[in-house]
């Protein structure tokens, strides 16, 4: 956007592996940079992921989760950053049920991220050690961590364990998975670095979406 005090970002999220075979799913964010409103004033950061481009039925669930969330960040003075805000699962019921039968669309989102780690060797310039929550009895409710690995200022891969917390809405009751962001462009933004789906550690990167069971024990993310 031409504006410095209101910026845009749109992407999209390719999650593997999957049934279908991929799942395709979008996402924007509106936002404003630190010292916007006032010297030392957070980021703020309002936006939606999770928007898939196959809608549930009645026979089969789809991917539209459809996330709203609003978000606020702050850099350290010694680097890194920490941020808080809620998300709201606007899509499909259906999707948003965990374990207990019990639709879950409403949570808490928070990460933290390191000072960059200067290792300066061939290939490989600095390492940031990060981590994310998102609560919910949900397919998104996850907590993890990880490491990014910086080839150059525009290039990294971001990998680390996620843990599901209702394993119920998970397939095969998985409690826990490795996750990787393979290298891609990077850019520096003074935007909330997003909820879980987009920064730190992706979501459940499930098989296509399964509707959780009412009953636990029959069924993926920085």
């Amino acid at each position: 956007m031409p504006w410095d005090k209101l910026q845009l970002e749109l992407g999209y999220d390719l999650l593997l592996p999957s049934q279908d075979p991929v799942v395709f799913l979008l996402n924007a964010k509106l936002g404003t940079p630190e010292n916007t409103f006032f010297k030392g004033s957070p980021s703020l950061a309002a936006g939606i992921f999770g928007v898939g481009l196959k809608g549930t039925t009645a026979a089969a669930p789809g991917t539209d989760f459809d996330v709203v969330y609003g978000q606020v960040q702050k850099n350290l003075p010694w680097g890194g950053f920490v941020s808080a805000g809620g998300y709201y699962g606007a899509g499909a019921g259906t999707l948003w049920k965990g374990g207990d039968g019990v639709e879950h669309r409403a949570g808490f989102i928070g990460a933290v991220a390191g000072p960059d780690i200067n290792v300066n060797l061939p290939g490989l310039k600095k390492l940031i050690v990060v981590a994310d929550v998102q609560t919910g009895k949900n397919l998104y409710g996850a907590a993890g961590g990880g490491v990014s690995f910086y080839f150059n200022d525009n290039i990294a891969v971001l990998t680390g364990p996620v843990y599901f917390l209702d394993r119920a809405s998970q397939p095969g009751s998985a409690n826990w998975m490795w996750t990787v962001q393979p290298p891609a462009p990077t850019t520096t933004s003074p935007l909330p670095a997003g909820p879980a789906s987009e920064a730190a550690a992706v979501p459940p990167a499930a098989p296509e979406p399964v509707a959780p069971s009412p009953t636990p024990a029959t069924i993926p993310g920085t």
